[in-house]
């Protein structure tokens, strides 16, 4: 198979941009390693993303085929935290977390994959990890249920978060910290003007059903 599809892609270099099923090039349906390679040595696009679900080849194969996924991360696919859980990475899980810890909040959801094209099918890892699961949960799943503890981050560890659209208060962000004591959240009424007062921490089940987190995922 493989001495097969080196010679289409060198009698024809552009196959390895081809499009199949849902719009996917080659390299999202890579079965190995080796097949992985030969399309990369011959110019594929690592970070292509199919049509239908706006997806790369490393999120389409991150379940089924992670050996796949771990060569193409060494090629520098883009990662994200979700895929750094489930392949228990540790070093992207500490990067990602590093470079923004709200991310510790990622969940399988258009919030955090937004649709580029409204009338696309959402994210890939609703199908290959599953609607609404958050990174612990991905890396349990994937028998790497310590990779998120060695990070010493919790999920309500250092989130920055702001309203959800249509509240509107004076302070735009604030820190929840996993630290005994008080907590800042907007006061109760959201009113524009009122500052934001010191709350028990009663008020933490509110953090994440009222506000959105302030993160862009790296995707």
């Amino acid at each position: 198979m493989a001495d097969e599809l080196r010679a289409i892609v060198s009698a024809d270099p552009s196959a390895v941009h081809a499009r199949g099923g849902d719009g996917q090039t080659p390299l999202h349906v890579a079965s190995s390693v080796g097949m992985a390679q030969i399309l990369l040595d011959h110019g594929a696009d690592i970070d292509a993303r199919d049509v239908d679900h706006e997806s790369t080849p490393a999120q389409y194969l991150v379940r089924e085929r992670p050996a796949v996924v771990r060569y193409l991360v060494e090629r520098r696919c883009r990662t994200d935290l979700l895929m750094a859980a489930a392949l228990g990475d540790e070093t992207r899980v500490v990067r990602h977390l590093d470079a923004e810890p709200a991310a510790i909040r990622t969940t399988v959801s258009d919030i955090y994959f937004p649709k580029q094209d409204p009338r696309s099918g959402g994210s890939i890892y609703n199908w290959t990890l599953g609607t609404g699961k958050t990174a612990h949960v991905i890396a349990h799943e994937s028998g790497h249920a310590g990779v998120l503890s060695k990070s010493r981050r919790g999920p309500n560890q250092g989130v920055r978060v702001r309203p959800a659209s249509g509240a509107a208060w004076s302070c735009r962000s604030l820190r929840v910290r996993a630290t005994r004591g008080t907590r800042q959240t907007p006061p109760p009424d959201r009113s524009p003007a009122a500052p934001c007062a010191p709350q028990t921490a009663s008020t933490r089940s509110r953090i994440g059903l009222a506000y959105r987190p302030c993160y862009t995922p790296t995707r």
